[in-house]
């Protein structure tokens, strides 16, 4: 009994963690999202990468995601996707080394869905590497088959969960990755335009 509370109050906390209530200042202080504001696209800063991410599925997401790893000014389809990628990749790593955790400390019979999960967030993750290998030389066709992969790996883990008739403890792990990756997917789409 005493294990299985501290496993979900485990999963509460990482679902916290996932759900981007909250963001860390240049400062390292902690920001309530609602306190961010957000320039209207065309105004003021990063006004390119506005253009970029209002085509996107998720353009907060996108926007939020991007404008601290991009210069202001220099923001073009070719820097955004770099960018998203590279976001992409990093949430990804940061994602698995919590499935990971989780997966130490889940009851004995999750403990296979979290081994599959691993692998399928690994596969993800090599993805983005390779995404990131066809960029250069705009490969297009690699790019989108590898990020849309990426989503399919990412989904495949959330069935295997509700297969077993769990509820996941990584959906908000996926349904962000997985909305980081389809905005990728659509800067992507932006390189063929």
């Amino acid at each position: 009994m005493k294990a299985t509370l501290l496993f979900i109050i485990s999963l509460w906390l990482s679902a916290e963690l996932v759900s981007g209530s909250h963001v860390h200042n240049e400062d390292n202080s902690v920001l309530h999202t609602s306190q961010r504001s957000v320039v209207s696209p065309g105004q003021g800063r990063h006004s390119a990468l506005k253009r970029i991410c209002a085509s996107t599925d998720h353009p907060d997401l996108c926007f939020s995601s991007l404008s601290p790893l991009l210069m202001d000014g220099k923001e073009t389809v070719d820097t955004a996707l770099d960018a998203s990628v590279k976001a992409d990749n990093q949430f990804g790593h940061y994602a698995l080394d919590e499935i990971k955790k989780m997966a130490r400390n889940a009851p004995p019979d999750m403990r296979p869905t979290f081994n599959d999960c691993i692998d399928f967030y690994e596969t993800a993750l090599e993805g983005f590497t390779k995404t990131l290998q066809a960029h250069p030389v705009h490969d297009l066709g690699t790019m989108k088959v590898q990020l849309s992969a990426a989503i399919t790996w990412l989904e495949t883990c959330e069935d295997e969960f509700s297969e077993s008739g769990d509820a996941s403890p990584l959906k908000g792990f996926a349904e962000k990755l997985q909305s980081m990756t389809s905005d990728s997917l659509a800067i992507v789409d932006q390189m063929a335009a």
